[in-house]
């Protein structure tokens, strides 16, 4: 009895379980070869894991031996597992245990499919073709010929931004972010990512995260600590087992982190400059406060300043109403404990020293007993200082207010106001477009437009905090350790210095960034074989093919 004559049909498929049908058979007694089958599409640079499947239709098949064969370069590029154990860069690769066992002879039983593990590594671009032959053990079908193809593609993708500094964020707060990417090779781009931080909750979207060839997606990132303390992380994308690109994630990191991330308000200030609201541009120190219950100025104290609080201790705040800290309302001074309705001015005993000081101490609008008070601000011109007795709004401790008056008589026209150059850097605060081209007429040189005009009210005479931020000052991160504050108020921070990141790939000059003016170089990223570019700053440049 003859033995039956077994039909083999080999298929093609790559690791990403792309199948293509390649039947090569003896339908009638003799073999025939049928097109090309493709492997698919794998990284310039890098060893791939692919298979061919091999069915048997009729009996039991046995593949005593096989062979890929190509011409020019590409012959160098398909490598049967046994072979590619033996070479020195094998362990660029990881194969599975099934794998690195594979041995010929193979038998497969009939009617079933077998798999014959690869190796693809290409060094160019392109489509590469091999012969493939299976050497049989059947009597009449010895071989079976064929042809496998497989495509090189060098990985290519624009991921932005290389960065993402969450900024400040506090316990039970979320900070939310998105990462585009665009994949511009015949390459699946894949992500899977790893948390290894448990003071950290990352809620992503279903890993692994794939992005098909020449396609886009959008990646959403949410940030939520389980504690406040300095993170950084980064997340990999990879085409093939190649990584394309490293992602920076940062937050609550003054040290290193991005000071625009900082600033989300854009007032000038970051939380790690002193702002104690980032996402309110009118809260930053040296803001003027108002009677809204927040600490406008943020020097610790609500309020402070205005008439709701009582700023003097006395137990009154000077508005007529009422107040907002458990004080009482009619102060007529809140800069000086000795004036308030609680006081007793007794003036017909001669012996109180109330009566005698020139001041209307018990906010009755009576000075001493009713001695003259030209204006009835409660002072007069002789013992009470009033610098001038027929303005009412002008006497010692008034506030001073934008009017070129010395309204509190300590001799300085509009002090603390917006019109009033504090610092001495030749710029008041008055906003251009609402003060054209003025500060006070006692300051005929000073010019609109300071973003910080304090001062130190312990350090009378300068150099003033506030002194080297003004329109046009130098962007100096070193100078005076001012790092994070926009020096020049333009609303950026630490620009055209090594600790801004100019081309927003996450990494300063500070930080190993060889150039600051290319976002495809930087520690983070990865050097492409064979380009002669130092991606990763590390002084060396990969050649291809070699590990």
């Amino acid at each position: 009895m003859s033995m039956p004559r077994p039909l083999l049909v080999a298929v093609a498929v790559a690791a990403a379980g792309c199948t293509n049908n390649l039947t090569i058979g003896d339908r009638i007694g003799t073999a025939s070869v049928l097109p090309v089958t493709d492997l698919g599409v794998f990284p310039v640079g890098t060893p791939s894991l692919a298979y061919i499947e091999v069915t048997a239709t009729r009996g039991d098949s046995t593949i005593s031996n096989f062979s890929l064969s190509a011409t020019g370069e590409a012959r160098e590029y398909f490598i049967r597992i046994k072979d590619w154990l033996e070479r020195p860069d094998a362990d660029l690769l990881e194969l599975p245990d099934d794998v690195a066992a594979f041995k010929v002879p193979y038998t497969i039983e009939s009617d079933t499919t077998g798999e014959i593990p690869v190796i693809y590594y290409p060094r160019k671009e392109g489509f590469h073709t091999a012969a493939l032959t299976l050497n049989t053990d059947h009597p009449v079908v010895k071989d079976v010929k064929g042809q496998v193809r497989a495509q090189a593609d060098q990985p290519d993708a624009v991921i932005t931004p290389y960065l993402v500094d969450f900024g400040q964020v506090f316990v039970g707060q979320e900070g939310l972010a998105e990462i585009d990417v665009d994949n511009r090779s015949g390459l699946p781009l894949v992500l899977n990512y790893r948390i290894s931080d448990p003071s950290v909750v990352f809620s992503l979207e279903a890993a692994p995260f794939v992005v098909d060839p020449l396609s886009a997606k959008v990646f959403q990132l949410k940030y939520s600590p389980l504690r406040e303390d300095p993170y950084e992380g980064d997340i990999i994308f990879s085409i093939g087992d190649e990584p394309v690109r490293r992602v920076v994630l940062r937050a609550n990191d003054c040290e290193r982190g991005d000071p625009d991330a900082y600033n989300r308000d854009g007032d000038g200030f970051s939380v790690c400059g002193g702002d104690c609201d980032d996402d309110d541009p009118n809260v930053h120190p040296g803001a003027t406060e108002v009677v809204n219950n927040i600490d406008d100025d943020c020097d610790g104290i609500a309020d402070d300043g205005t008439g709701a609080v009582d700023d003097d201790g006395d137990g009154y705040c000077d508005s007529v109403t009422a107040c907002i800290d458990g004080s009482l309302p009619g102060d007529c001074n809140d800069n000086d404990p000795l004036r308030n309705p609680g006081l007793i001015e007794d003036c017909p005993d001669d012996t109180d020293p109330l009566c005698s000081d020139g001041i209307d101490n018990d906010c009755d609008r009576l000075i001493d007993g009713g001695t003259g008070d030209g204006d009835g601000d409660g002072y007069d011109d002789v013992d009470g200082g009033d610098c001038d007795d027929s303005n009412a709004s002008v006497y010692p401790g008034a506030r001073e207010l934008a009017d070129n008056l010395d309204n509190d008589c300590d001799f300085i026209i509009d002090e603390g106001t917006a019109l009033r150059d504090d610092d001495g850097d030749g710029y008041c605060e008055g906003l251009p477009q609402l003060f054209p081209g003025k500060c006070t007429i006692a300051q005929p040189g000073a010019i609109p437009g300071d973003c910080d005009d304090s001062v130190d009210e312990d350090r009378p005479s300068g150099p003033h905090p506030g002194a080297r931020i003004y329109p046009g000052a130098s962007e100096d991160a070193d100078e005076d350790m001012d790092r994070y504050i926009d020096n020049n108020c333009d609303g950026r921070v630490d620009e055209g210095t090594s600790w801004y990141d100019n081309d927003g790939d996450g990494y300063t000059a500070e930080a190993g960034d060889c150039d600051d003016g290319n976002p495809d170089i930087s520690p983070g990223a990865y050097d492409i074989p064979g380009n002669g570019i130092n991606e990763d700053c590390d002084n060396t440049t990969p050649v291809v093919g070699v590990p």
